[in-house]
């Protein structure tokens, strides 16, 4: 897994795009999350249950399976 720096992210792609002022934009993010070995998600991690309800809220798809 690689780390981004989510600020350089927005200002290498998503700031750029918005200056070049296309008609549009349309932005995509996909997260993984890797567990250490033998140790599964626990469905009732408050965490947990906050990120599921934050996509909810965004209206985009959570998935704890792998």
């Amino acid at each position: 897994m690689t780390e981004v720096n989510c600020a350089e992210l927005f200002r290498c792609f998503a700031g750029t795009a918005v200056r070049m002022r296309r008609k549009g934009l349309r932005l995509d993010m996909q997260f993984d999350l890797a567990t250490q070995p033998g140790k599964g998600l626990d469905p009732n991690d408050s965490t947990l249950k906050a990120m599921r309800e934050a996509a909810r809220q965004l209206g985009r798809a959570f998935d704890t399976e792998g």
